[in-house]
């Protein structure tokens, strides 16, 4: 069954990965490499590190060996790529033929460091590290699946897959504006958001300046003919599909969706500078996102959430 996980993660099906090892674990809830991959999931596809690292640390307490053979394996192949250093990141490849990639991705996230440097108004201190890899030389060197971009809050690094981009360079510098904008925002406040936000915000940057002035109205109607006739989901709900991704693919799609346009409508109803705000507020003056989102905009999420809903019944 652990073997038929990693299957579904080469897929990029969580859902599958998950329904795989959850039996497992329940069973034996000291299997080392079923717990391993539980805890990888959570930690880079749910946003759940604290919990995932804890999973990967029994993992490795009851299995010693993963750790070279999931970890130093990884980190001895990262360690000798090629390296670049730019004005605002630290760009790592694998070799000569994917230097013209890299450079690719440092036009991208130079666009887009100004974009974000200026919308919130400050900028980050210090390079921001980046790999770039193809599929095959990820599996190759951790033995684990991954999607087309990834950042790591461990080791502060984004990771950008560059081959099998369906819909090509504009898919890729989508990708990058996406992940560094989640870099960007741990970054200013190094803690986690709540997983709505973290993605909405992300997304909502990606697509900023981007698609003219009427690009927050055209995407939201966009978002809602995609999720006409079908079940509408509370916050909560999308929080727990999210996180937990333990329901079916089209309501994690949905959740994502979502997520996306409640951080529209926000933005749409009460300006851009709503994000950078609650950001502000949460470094200033700590507690908790949806304290500093009250603060800010005079009502809560959930609240909010309710009102969009109403506007596309």
């Amino acid at each position: 069954m652990v073997a038929r996980a990693a299957r579904c993660l080469q897929h990029d099906d969580v859902g599958c990965a998950k329904l795989k090892l959850d039996p497992v674990l329940e069973k034996e809830p000291e299997c080392a490499q079923a717990l391993f991959i539980r805890g990888w999931i959570l930690q880079y596809r749910d946003g759940e590190t604290e919990k995932g690292r804890a999973m990967e640390e029994k993992a490795l307490e009851l299995e010693p060996k993963l750790t070279a053979f999931w970890e130093n394996r990884g980190h001895a192949i990262e360690s000798h790529l090629s390296s670049e250093a730019f004005s605002h990141f630290d760009v790592q490849f694998y070799g000569s033929e994917d230097r013209d990639k890299a450079w690719d991705a440092v036009k991208y996230l130079n666009e887009m460091f100004g974009d974000l440097s200026s919308f919130f108004g400050m900028a980050t201190t210090g390079r921001i590290p980046v790999i770039v890899f193809t599929t095959e030389e990820f599996l190759d060197a951790w033995r684990a699946p991954f999607i087309g971009g990834f950042f790591d809050k461990r080791d502060g690094k984004i990771r950008l897959r560059v081959d099998e981009m369906p819909a090509g360079d504009e898919e890729f510098r989508h990708r990058a504006r996406h992940e560094l904008t989640h870099a960007f925002v741990y970054q200013l406040y190094p803690h986690d958001l709540p997983p709505w936000a973290s993605e909405g915000i992300a997304e909502f940057c990606a697509r900023q300046n981007t698609s003219g002035g009427f690009w927050k109205e055209n995407r939201l109607e966009e978002i809602r003919k995609a999720c006409r006739n079908e079940e509408w989901l509370s916050l909560e709900a999308i929080q727990e599909a999210i996180a937990k991704k333990r329901v079916r693919a089209s309501v994690i799609q949905r959740s994502y969706l979502e997520s996306e346009a409640l951080v529209l409508w926000v933005a749409k109803d009460h300006g851009e500078s709503w994000v950078p705000k609650v950001i502000s507020q949460l470094r200033e003056h700590g507690g908790s996102f949806d304290e500093a989102f009250l603060a800010v905009i005079g009502v809560s999420p959930q609240e909010e959430m309710e009102r969009l809903r109403h506007s596309w019944e």
